[in-house]
């Protein structure tokens, strides 16, 4: 069966009209699906990426003393980064009644100004307890703010880690759900 032509110059036109504006509403439906993948595709290089993770162990008995390290595993440098330890639950070896529960620690004027793409920068919360403590258990959670590249906001992200006894006897961080 072959396709039947227009048989009239109004058929025609209009058969003519008809194709052009097909091909318009293919040429929009492109240029909509691009501009929507080009805003993807731009929020996720933009979108910020920060990781906490412990570092090596320094005392193995006061888990406070081990660093951590922030990493930016995003495409582009967050800024003004500041940093809260959420200490959760502290036991002492010894004892069975926490030392310490529920109590936040900002280290005053401790700030990284600058974290570029795939740098990292330590911090450690050593001193927030000043004497020295023999811990049997800790929970805590690193809270992190900052401002994303070219953004006017600050956003925050947090993790949770918990103590545990390697086969050593040191107290060493494992990643815990947040526990706020």
């Amino acid at each position: 069966m072959s396709r039947q032509q227009p048989t009239t110059k109004r058929q025609q036109i209009s058969h003519e009209e008809s194709v052009s504006s097909g091909l318009r509403k293919g040429w929009r439906g492109i240029v909509g699906m691009s501009v929507l993948l080009s805003i993807l595709g731009f929020a996720f290089v933009a979108w910020p990426r920060l990781s906490v993770i412990p570092g090596e162990v320094f005392d193995k008995r006061n888990p406070l003393h081990t660093p951590f390290i922030l990493r930016n595993d995003g495409y582009l440098p967050l800024s003004d980064i500041k940093f809260i330890c959420f200490l959760r639950n502290a036991t002492l070896s010894g004892s069975n009644k926490p030392f310490v529960e529920n109590v936040g620690f900002s280290l005053a004027n401790t700030r990284i100004s600058r974290l570029g793409a795939n740098e990292s920068a330590s911090i450690t919360f050593d001193r927030i307890i000043g004497q020295v403590v023999d811990f049997a258990s800790a929970d805590i959670d690193v809270l992190v703010t900052y401002r994303p590249f070219l953004m006017p906001f600050k956003t925050s992200d947090s993790q949770g880690f918990k103590t545990k006894e390697n086969y050593n006897g040191e107290l060493v961080w494992i990643l815990a759900p947040n526990l706020r």
